[in-house]
């Protein structure tokens, strides 16, 4: 694959819901709730700044995410192979850019919009932990 090749991705199917259910579990996302613990929110009706909360919580997202996504690349080369329709070893090799310009065009489709909210749905359903 030249680095100059457009990166297509298929919709999500069924068969991939495994797959992405095991990345945001080892992503961390049931951590996402503790980065917003601790927020100093001044409440003597002062202005709040929502701007330097937000990304006080954006940096601890993030951390957490950095702080897992080894846990889940296989996973996400076994995923993103699926939906390129290449091989393992291939999407290794994936431009960075362009792998990332990939999931964005896909994340921003209905189908995909509509495959993570069911997804969801079914981790609010998960009693287990």
């Amino acid at each position: 694959m030249s680095n100059n090749d457009e990166i297509k991705l298929r919709s999500f199917v069924l068969e991939d819901l495994d797959l992405v259910l095991e990345i945001i579990d080892k992503i961390g996302v049931e951590e996402f709730r503790d980065c917003f613990k601790d927020i100093k929110i001044d409440k003597k009706g002062k202005k709040i700044n929502v701007t330097s909360i937000g990304i006080d919580v954006g940096f601890k997202i993030a951390g957490k995410i950095i702080k897992n996504v080894k846990k889940c690349l296989d996973s996400f080369y076994e995923l993103i192979s699926k939906l390129s329709e290449k091989d393992i070893e291939d999407v290794k090799k994936m431009d960075l850019f362009r792998i990332s310009k990939a999931l964005i065009e896909m994340f921003q489709r209905q189908d995909c919009k509509d495959f993570l909210s069911f997804v969801s749905s079914l981790k609010k359903l998960d009693t287990s932990k």
